[in-house]
């Protein structure tokens, strides 16, 4: 037996948790909402008092529902904040598909892909900064909650690539562990050291960030530059 957040004490389950339930078709939709409420309450408490201060009993009373409602759904707090990095992971891949269809590019220099997708992966970091910073310190403890970000930038890279492809600039070097796979990988530190409060990059805005990585990028890479107006990205929440 296991204690869980509240002191109860719950049947310790092995191997990967379970994040949800199976949903009975009579109950569906009040039960999907019911989830996706706690979700957003989830959100919200971390991001107001941190993933250690939230108890599961006051994302209930908040959730409008019982502890026992969080219980069918999580088997813990640990369980709900791999959720929450699974939806971010899911929402984040959905924006990132439309981004890079390669249709969007045709015609267009390589380096306006960076600069318009930089932008995107700023602002959705930095808007989501504190589950990131969760996500790494349950990492720590737990490498599954990591998976569905490495899932995420692993999807991310083969549309990536794939629009590299069509650029000749860049074809040849659009595969895993080439200069756009390095290049890639040093933004992706830049911004969860960033969600980790590094005082050298927390004092610029999104798009001067944006601007700074996508130059490092376009300049490590030895292609034509092609300044993008950040106002006209996608809007990311």
């Amino acid at each position: 037996m296991t204690k869980n957040g509240d002191g109860a004490e719950t049947a310790a389950r092995p191997g990967r948790r379970r994040l949800g339930v199976v949903l009975k078709p009579a109950a569906q939709a009040r039960s999907r909402n019911k989830l996706e409420r706690l979700l957003e309450v989830g959100q919200e408490m971390i991001n107001e008092v941190g993933f250690d201060r939230m108890r599961v009993v006051d994302i209930a009373e908040r959730a409008g529902c019982s502890t026992g409602a969080f219980y069918q759904r999580f088997a813990d707090k640990e369980a709900l904040l791999e959720a929450l990095a699974q939806r971010f992971a899911e929402r984040a891949g959905g924006l990132l598909d439309t981004l890079l269809l390669p249709e969007r590019f045709d015609g267009q220099p390589f380096a306006l892909v960076v600069r318009r997708m930089v932008v995107v992966m700023v602002r959705l970091t930095s808007a989501h900064a504190v589950l990131l910073r969760e996500v790494v310190r349950a990492a720590l403890r737990d490498m599954l909650v990591w998976t569905h970000f490495t899932d995420v930038r692993d999807h991310l890279m083969e549309k990536l690539f794939a629009v590299a492809r069509q650029h000749p600039e860049v074809a040849d070097r659009a595969q895993a562990g080439g200069a756009i796979d390095l290049a890639m990988q040093l933004i992706f530190s830049a911004l969860i050291s960033r969600s980790l409060a590094d005082q050298r990059i927390m004092g610029m805005s999104d798009d001067q960030l944006a601007d700074e990585l996508a130059t490092v990028m376009i300049r490590y890479l030895a292609i034509p530059d092609a300044p993008w107006d950040a106002a006209q990205s996608p809007a990311v929440d």
